[in-house]
Parts: C-alpha cells; structure tokens; sequence
C-alpha cells in the first residue's frame, strides 16, 4: 500500500556506471577571497646618446601597487598616477561561496562549481549538504 500523506528523498550521487562511490579527491574545493585590483604602467624613454656608435641610451620608469610617483635617474622626466583604476562596477562580491573544480577535467571549466558556504559541510557531517559523508547520508 502507498502512503501518500508525507514523504522524503534522498539522492545519492554516482558520477559513472562503473563506480560505486563517490570519490572524495574528484573536486578540489577553495574559499575565494576579496578582489584584488592591481596594476602595472612601464614607460621607456630614449635619450640620446653622446657615446660614439650608440644613437639612444633607453632608462624605462614603472608604476605599480604602492608606487604611484617615478622619476628618471637625471630628473629631467618623471610620471605620476592621477586618480585610480577603481572600476565603475565592483566585480561581485564572492567570499561567501567555494569553488569546486573537477580534479581531472582541469582544463574545461564547465564542470567547476561555485556553491554558497552555507550549502556545504566542511567536516561532513551535516546532511542535505554539499559534501555529506555516507554515514552522515545513511542515517540522516
């Protein structure tokens, strides 16, 4: 007789026929972290040269993070970063969510997964989450 008053589920997931658990070391998981806006400007200047047989003698200057003013070694040149490079849309906000990639189809990243935090259990232990041991699963 079925009993259609209440009911459950539970899935469990196999990845191929041949396999009859779900192998742990397949993804790979990582937390994300802020974003991080970093940047790099090199400018080559060419003088030129009083050495016989040399036409220009070239002294290249370098912005980058934490280094906004630079000045040639006879200071006749110098750049200086005005303003920022702050985007004019942020890039989304991820550190609450794991990426998980496949740990042998590394280079298509249609498999990778980007889960929330909340959704995953780290030791294994929580059921109906991402990364529930068999035990846990079995006597949910």
């Amino acid at each position: 007789m079925l009993n259609f008053g209440s009911g459950s589920t539970a899935h469990c997931l196999r990845f191929s026929e041949s396999q009859s658990e779900v192998d742990p070391s397949l993804f790979k998981g990582f937390s994300i972290g802020a974003p991080v806006l970093t940047y790099e400007m090199s400018l080559q200047i060419a003088v030129p040269s009083f050495i016989v047989g040399r036409n220009f003698d070239f002294e290249s200057l370098t912005l980058k993070n934490g280094k906004r003013v630079a000045v040639s070694a006879d200071r006749k040149v110098g750049m200086e970063l005005v303003g920022d490079f702050q985007p004019l849309q942020m890039p989304p906000a991820l550190s609450n969510k794991l990426l998980f990639v496949p740990k042998y189809d590394q280079y298509d990243t249609s498999y990778d997964l980007l889960v929330d935090r909340e959704k995953v259990s780290l030791d294994g232990n929580e059921c109906n989450k991402v990364g529930t041991s068999y035990n846990a699963f079995n006597t949910m």
